[in-house]
């Protein structure tokens, strides 16, 4: 009798333990992937960074006085140290969206177990990867390629200087 129970019970058991949420539903999106490979970079940049500042430290104590060489060490000191400074807010920004993003996701995924259905949003992955190359893109713009713009736009050709035919006029 205690057998039969204990066959019966053992497969029960056994299937209702299949359907538990997951714990880290995070690991396995791209989204939270991608920014912990970014904070990663970062971290490897700050150490970069570190080095590179205590190198510029170590020649400022080796430049001759009066040589016209300590402006220039001194600047280049200054310039790493911004750029440390920018590197470790940039960590710390990584930081607070690796944890918002893993929230949401433990979030999502715990609703959409509820619900019986498999949570992930492929349009949520293209927009972010959107987001991502705008973010990377080229933002200083080079004034000869404005130029060149601006007179293709005001109908003017770029090499001759002469005017371009008028486009179709509205008739005034």
């Amino acid at each position: 009798m205690m057998r039969k129970i204990a066959i019966l019970l053992i497969p029960l058991l056994l299937l209702g333990a299949c359907s538990k949420p997951d714990t880290n539903p995070e690991l396995k999106d791209p989204i939270y992937q991608d920014i912990v490979t970014q904070m990663g970079v970062t971290e490897k940049s700050i150490t970069e960074m570190e080095k590179k500042l205590e190198t510029h430290r170590g020649e400022l104590k080796k430049v001759v006085p009066q040589s016209g060489q300590i402006k220039y060490v001194e600047k280049r000191i200054w310039e790493t140290q911004r750029t440390l400074d920018q590197l470790k807010q940039q960590q710390k920004y990584w930081i607070i969206r690796k944890d918002q993003r893993r929230d949401l996701v433990r979030k999502k995924s715990l609703e959409a177990f509820h619900a019986g259905e498999k949570w992930s949003d492929p349009g949520e992955y293209e927009a972010y990867l959107t987001e991502k190359r705008l973010r990377l893109a080229k933002i200083d713009w080079d004034s000869k390629e404005r130029r060149e713009i601006f007179l293709r736009e005001a109908g003017i050709a770029a090499k001759d200087g002469q005017k371009a035919a008028p486009a179709a006029s509205s008739g005034h």
